[in-house]
């Protein structure tokens, strides 16, 4: 199996639990894409995941790689997927951060447009669901 580098927490706690370090390199699955993760973003529940304050509601595999916001470029494709081939540029949001290279399935991503950066792209991958309820 392949590594990849990755930030990965292995028990809960403050940032002195996140650590830099090799990781297993996803394959994905059917309905899945295999994104390399250009940009990322810290958001409110990812520290609260990290600290443990939500693992009751909502438990983590320990080790799990945090960031649920991600832009990047589709590295590989599984089967079933059509609509993105290695190469394009997407912002997503996946089940749950896991194993760096992050898998998505093909209800958490949106092809990127060529005329935004990736840092405005991760914005407003944030904020769609705030302005579709509007």
């Amino acid at each position: 199996m392949e590594n990849m580098k990755a930030v990965r927490v292995h028990n809960y706690g403050g940032p002195e639990v996140l650590h830099f370090e090799d990781a297993p390199r996803p394959t994905p699955g059917s309905g899945e894409l295999l994104i390399r993760v250009h940009a990322a973003s810290v958001n409110a529940i990812d520290w609260k995941a990290r600290a443990g304050y939500l693992k009751d509601v909502f438990p983590l595999p320990l080790p799990y790689i945090p960031g649920w916001d991600v832009s990047g470029t589709v590295e590989a494709v599984g089967s079933g997927v059509t609509q993105f081939k290695k190469g394009d540029e997407v912002y997503a949001r996946p089940d749950g951060a896991r194993n760096g290279k992050v898998l998505m399935r093909n209800t958490s991503w949106s092809r990127k447009r060529k005329r935004r950066s990736s840092r405005s792209q991760l914005t407003m991958s944030t904020l769609l669901p705030f302005l579709w309820w509007r």
